[in-house]
């Protein structure tokens, strides 16, 4: 699992935990090609574009954090719409499956969003995008070299 942002060494090992053994956490600065989850914290449609081309056969995972044990503030508009108090946030591609998730929810006493963040910790956004640029570079001339042979 790369993880795009720099963890201290107490939310890399709770996050470790909550993963399980079935993960291992990679920095984003050293990949090896073979990951396949992406968590990024709430950024721009470009940088998710060139982590959709960086990691293209990753699952890519939007995150919102708010952890003071581990001092991580990656809140975003989710977090600040249930700390303003709302009871839970739907994600739809329909009006239909909107529909049918409210149902769920309000049918459920669902609170869909969970009170308890996992802890990661925040990366400056230019960092993220000039390691994905060598990233998709290094790839794009591994790729080059396969087709010349």
């Amino acid at each position: 699992m790369v993880v795009s942002f720099p963890l201290s060494t107490s939310a890399a090992e709770s996050l470790q935990r909550s993963v399980g053994e079935a993960f291992e956490l990679v920095d984003i600065r050293k990949p090896d090609g073979s990951e396949s989850v992406v968590v990024v914290s709430s950024v721009s449609r470009q940088l998710l574009a060139k982590l959709r081309t960086a990691f293209a056969d990753a699952s890519l995972f939007v995150v919102e954090v708010d952890d003071d044990v581990h001092h991580v503030d990656l809140a975003g508009p989710v977090i600040r719409a249930l700390d303003a108090g709302a009871h839970g946030y739907l994600v739809a591609r329909s009006v239909d499956e909107l529909g049918d998730a409210i149902a769920r929810a309000v049918s459920a006493g669902d609170r869909s969003v969970s009170s308890e963040p996992i802890a990661l910790a925040v990366a400056p956004v230019d960092e993220i995008d000039k390691v994905l640029d060598a990233i998709i570079r290094n790839r794009a001339r591994a790729r080059q070299r396969q087709a010349e042979k």
